[in-house]
């Protein structure tokens, strides 16, 4: 590992080597924090305006949302005008989409917490995948 390499070269006083590897290392956590910071800036300006939380749904539910509008001939659920409409709609929502949430507690309607918590677990898990793929990359 870089690291290692680093260590070693204090340690046999090749001091330009340890302090070019180092700014390497630097370089490339600062490429990653801001490529991550620009993926969440993006999905919130693309999330602005829309009623459900940002974050809270991945790209499938979205999909999902979008061919149920169509299947339902609106492009904005405010079109439909009575509440048996409205309630007909939701109910398809709600019947044929299994949130993550819901997948992991076995609930069919699970709680805020339940929810905010399969989602921060899923969002660790996705950073601990790229941390992992990048530090087998490293090691390569």
């Amino acid at each position: 590992m870089l690291a290692e390499k680093i260590i070693e070269n204090i340690l046999n006083g090749e001091m330009s080597e340890a302090v070019n590897q180092t700014e390497f290392i630097l370089y490339e956590k600062m490429h990653e924090r801001l490529s991550e910071m620009k993926e969440y800036i993006a999905m919130n300006l693309y999330n602005e305006g829309e009623d459900k939380k940002p974050d809270k749904e991945s790209g499938a539910y979205k999909k999902f949302y979008r061919l149920a509008l169509k299947k339902f001939g609106i492009q904005d659920p405010k079109e439909l005008k009575t509440p048996e409409e409205k309630s007909k709609f939701y109910n398809y929502l709600d019947n044929n989409w299994e949130s993550d949430a819901e997948e992991a507690t076995g609930k069919e309607d699970p709680t805020a917490e339940e929810e905010d918590a399969v989602a921060a677990e899923k969002e660790a898990n996705k950073k601990k995948m790229v941390r992992d793929n990048k530090d087998e990359d490293d090691d390569e």
